[in-house]
This record gives structure tokens, sequence and C-alpha cells, in this order.
């Protein structure tokens, strides 16, 4: 009977609708996030890469923060032509 609760509260837990719908709001806004961080940096001359300079802990989003609020290239760089140049 003991078993049965836990097992119970347990499938509860990780099957409950809220986070389920949590789980997949999150999975389907974070490629589109990805995709405009990456054609930001690219407006900038830099690599889409340099969203990965989240992972170092509190510094990382900060400086990433501040790559986007850079100011774009105004001429062509190796990623295309930006928006200022067209």
């Amino acid at each position: 009977m003991l078993f049965h609760l836990f097992f119970r509260s347990f499938i509860q837990f990780v099957i409950d609708k809220p986070l389920f719908l949590s789980v997949i709001y999150s999975l389907l806004v974070a490629v589109p996030s990805l995709a405009v961080g990456s054609r930001r940096l690219h407006d900038t001359g830099k690599s889409g890469w340099w969203q990965l300079i989240t992972l170092v802990p509190l510094i990382g989003g900060i400086w990433l923060i501040i790559l986007f609020c850079q100011p774009s290239d105004p001429r062509e760089n190796r990623f295309g032509t930006t928006v200022k140049a067209a």
C-alpha cells in the first residue's frame, strides 16, 4: 500500500500536465531563440557560437547581453550583407 502511494505520487509528479506543457513550450521556444541570437551576432560580425558564453556562470549572460547591444556592422562581413549595408 505504501509503495502504491509513493509510486502514484511519483507518476503524478512526472506526468503532471503543467510540467509537461512547460517542457514542451521550452523546447518549442529554444530553437527560434537560438536562431534570432545567431542572426543578431552575425549582424555584429561575430559567430553564433558566442551564445555558448552563457555557460560561464554569471559573467557569461552579462557578456552576451553586451554583445547583443553592440551596433551592427555597417559594411558587409563574412556572414553576408547586414541590414545597414542594404
